[in-house]
């Protein structure tokens, strides 16, 4: 069920902040199906902030049902509801009542199993190539109790989403996958999508050009015509604790890897235009803007305005 890829030795230590775009409700941008295939890749990267000194960078099979995989795709899931959604009080409901904490949890248990179960929805889709990528670092018995129920944590989260995130953050380890305790924690994860587009996206990339059948010199190919070899990563989140050690950038040069491997020239990512933090980010891993969009567009389609970026790949 494991194996190893070689990542880009240039995505070691890093130094910009990543700051994750926080979207709430169900209506998130770029968020669509996907289904996926394949195993866990490897490396070990030096971080230097107070999470834990080193985090591994695994590759996800999405559809397996191995229950390795069902426990990462789940610790996964967590981070992104806690990173693109916002649990939204019943009116009259206190944040301290027994019925809020109810619902809370809830709401919860509903947003992971859709999150843990998209494949279906990913494939309906038409997105019948998609990978998770997942930053994991080590999680110390003795370091446990005090991660979730710490005084900064309590002061800034809900009490339920302290206990969800607990629950569903971290799993055991594998043994296939070396340099890992006995737990580990999802720290960062992302998905890439092979294809045309992103569904769900108004802005769609124009690369790689496809050279005209008359263009001398030119290698024509028919089928990119169709199915371009570009790529899409989306669903880019890291957790508050872990951001500014190079965790994003990892992941994504996970994933130009990953991509490049199979075919694709070139990978995009989108992004809310007034997003700075995840812009410079972005620009920092290698990509560079290719379209923004209008506020015209951007409030007929009723979200707020984004840019899509891309990066050339090898």
């Amino acid at each position: 069920m494991l194996r190893r890829v070689a990542l880009d030795a240039a995505c070691g230590e890093c130094r910009w902040m990543y700051a994750a775009e926080r979207r709430h409700g169900a209506a998130a941008s770029g968020r669509r199906g996907r289904r996926g295939r394949g195993a866990f890749a490897r490396r070990t990267f030096t971080a230097s902030n107070q999470s834990s000194s080193a985090y591994t960078c695994v590759d996800i099979d999405e559809s397996s049902p191995h229950v390795d995989s069902y426990a990462l795709r789940r610790c996964c899931a967590a981070l992104r509801v806690r990173c693109f959604y916002e649990f939204v009080k019943e009116p009259g409901g206190g944040d301290a009542s027994d019925g809020d904490a109810c619902a809370r949890l809830a709401w919860w248990n509903d947003r992971i199993t859709s999150e843990t179960t998209r494949a279906t929805s990913f494939a309906r889709a038409g997105m019948r190539d998609v990978r998770t990528f997942a930053a994991l670092e080590d999680v110390a018995e003795d370091e446990e109790d005090a991660y979730y129920a710490g005084e900064a944590r309590e002061d800034h989260e809900h009490p339920v989403d302290v206990a969800a995130l607990r629950r569903w953050s971290s799993t055991t380890s594998f043994p296939d996958v070396a340099d890992l305790g006995t737990r580990v924690r999802v720290i960062g994860t992302l998905d890439v999508h092979m294809g045309r587009s992103l569904p769900g996206e108004s802005l769609v990339g124009i690369r790689p050009v496809t050279p005209s059948a008359n263009d001398d010199g030119a290698e024509f190919n028919p089928i990119h015509i169709v199915s371009p070899p570009r790529a899409y990563a989306f669903n880019v989140c890291v957790s508050p604790e872990s951001r500014g050690i190079g965790v994003a950038e990892a992941l994504l040069n996970a994933a130009k890897a990953h991509v490049a491997a199979k075919g694709a020239r070139v990978l995009y990512v989108h992004c809310e235009r007034d997003n700075a933090a995840a812009k410079s980010a972005y620009e920092k891993a290698g990509f560079s803007i290719e379209v923004e969009e209008s506020d015209a567009d951007a409030d007929a389609l009723a979200h707020t305005p984004r840019i899509l970026l891309f990066c050339d790949l090898p």
